[in-house]
This record gives structure tokens, C-alpha cells and sequence, in this order.
């Protein structure tokens, strides 16, 4: 059974996680702004940007990878 939120593309969740936590004490826009691969893509979605990385939780960082992957598929 599937927990009730989850990653489509587990591999960019990971990334994505893992890059914005090894920045200190910074917002999102800041350290997404800088990972290849997710530049420009994540300007396009709707969310608080300004927000930092600890602040989200688990449902916010899978609704935020899956729409990155959307976008970067597409």
C-alpha cells in the first residue's frame, strides 16, 4: 500500500531534498536557483518560495517534486 503522499519521481525527490537541506539557513528560491536540471523550472509553479526547506512537510515536499517533475517532463 502507498502512503498518502508520495514522490513520482523518487530520485528527483532525493535530490531536490537533499540539496536544499545541505544549504544553511536558506529559502527555497535561493538554493533552487542553483541546482541544474531544476532551474528554471521550479519559477513556473505556484508556491511559497521564500519559505526554508524545514518548514515543509512531507505532503509540501511531494506536491513540490511532483509538479517539478511534471514540468521538467513536459
Amino acid at each position: 500500500r502507498l502512503p498518502e503522499h508520495y514522490p513520482t519521481d523518487y530520485k528527483l525527490f532525493e535530490r531536490v531534498t537533499r540539496f536544499t537541506f545541505s544549504q544553511r539557513r536558506k529559502m527555497l528560491k535561493s538554493t533552487l536557483s542553483q541546482l541544474a536540471g531544476v532551474h528554471p523550472f521550479w519559477q513556473q509553479i505556484e508556491f511559497d518560495f521564500t519559505r526554508r526547506p524545514e518548514t515543509l512537510d512531507v505532503a509540501e515536499w511531494c506536491e513540490l517534486t511532483n509538479e517539478l517533475a511534471r514540468r521538467i517532463g513536459a
